[in-house]
């Protein structure tokens, strides 16, 4: 059984070489690879990974998609190849057409207006009608179920952190009163403000922000809020 076997389609985006104000999370992106070889390296020498809890992972082969590439091609699957990183142009495509989906692993999905994002996690085999079955997130209604509106779940991305926003040290971020119902946040790293307890919370719509700290997270509380698939 293979995904054209059930009818669909199937192009592959790849990122470009162009990146724009991520210098920070290139960085850092790059420092987690360098130790995983190193934990790769201790494992071979030795045979023991560090700490003995295997919280950081061994590297992806440096070949690893090259060989995605030619294995694509030839299976004659559309290659696209973007300009810089295929989040955008993935957004735009699934949102040509309604049954066009996003299928990869990158919470920035979920927050492109009218995208259908599925985690790899997300798709799998119902033996019983012989189909695929997929959880598909939209930002509109994953805004809905929280409780906020798209704008409001667009400002609770950003302050949850993201490729863009990470070297913004925390205390940098100060709140403003809502203006006609819309919270307003700024940086400004001199100025802070003390927040009455459950202020923020309001501002978001009355979500506590304790549990929106990860992606993750947010998964968890869209799924206990939602009937169905």
């Amino acid at each position: 059984l293979t995904l054209r076997d059930q009818g669909l389609i199937i192009s592959a985006f790849f990122d470009g070489s162009e990146r724009k104000f991520k210098a920070a999370t290139q960085e850092n992106r790059l420092r987690k690879r360098r130790d995983q070889w190193v934990e790769l390296q201790g494992w071979c020498l030795d045979g023991a990974r560090s700490a003995g809890s295997g919280a950081i992972g061994f590297p992806l082969p440096p070949m690893i998609f090259k060989q995605l590439f030619w294995s694509f091609r030839s299976l004659e699957v559309e290659i696209v190849t973007c300009r810089g990183e295929a989040d955008r142009d993935l957004a735009e495509a699934s949102v040509m057409r309604d049954r066009n989906f996003v299928w990869g692993n990158d919470s920035d999905f979920l927050v492109f207006r009218g995208c259908s994002y599925i985690p790899f996690s997300g798709l799998s085999y119902d033996h019983a009608s012989n189909q695929l079955v997929a959880q598909v997130w939209r930002a509109e209604v994953t805004a809905d179920l929280i409780g906020l509106d798209y704008d409001q779940f667009i400002d609770m991305s950003i302050l949850l952190g993201n490729d863009y926003t990470s070297t913004i040290p925390p205390k940098a971020w100060r709140f403003r009163p809502p203006i006609e119902g819309t919270a307003v946040a700024v940086v400004d790293g001199e100025e802070e403000e003390e927040e009455e307890e459950g202020e923020e919370a309001a501002a978001l719509g009355g979500v506590d922000k304790a549990a929106l700290a990860s992606p993750e997270a947010v998964f968890d509380l869209v799924a206990s809020q939602s009937d169905g698939w």
